[in-house]
C-alpha cells in the first residue's frame, strides 16, 4: 500500500471515530460520557509514544496521559470545527437515547 493511501485511510478512520465520540459526548446527560471522560478512555490508545510500544508502560508514559487526554478532549469537543473540510457536515449516525433503568 502506498504511504499516501495509508494516510488517507488513517485520517478517514480518525474522522469517523472523532465523529462518533463527539456524538456520544452530546448525549453526556444520558451516558455520563463527557468529552473529558471519553478522552481519558481513548487518549492512551490514540496517542501512544513509540517508546511505550516497545518498552511497555513506563513512568514517563503515565505522566503523558494528562497531556494526551487534554489533546483528545479538545479534538472531540471541537470536532465540527477541526473536521469541517473532512466531511463533518455530512449526516452523522444517530445516537440512540437510552433511559437509565431505575434499580
Amino acid at each position: 500500500m502506498d504511504w499516501r493511501s495509508n494516510i488517507v485511510c488513517v485520517f478517514s478512520t480518525l474522522t469517523h471515530l472523532m465523529c462518533h465520540l463527539h456524538q456520544l459526548s452530546l448525549s453526556s446527560s444520558v451516558t455520563g460520557m463527557t468529552c473529558r471522560n471519553l478522552a481519558l478512555v481513548w487518549a492512551p490508545n490514540l496517542l501512544r509514544s513509540q517508546s511505550e510500544s516497545m518498552l511497555g508502560v513506563s513512568e514517563e508514559s503515565l505522566r503523558d496521559i494528562g497531556v494526551q487526554a487534554r489533546c483528545v478532549e479538545y479534538i472531540i469537543g471541537h470536532y465540527e470545527t477541526l473536521f469541517s473540510g473532512a466531511g463533518a457536515s455530512q449526516p452523522r449516525p444517530a445516537v440512540r437515547q437510552h433511559r437509565r433503568q431505575q434499580t
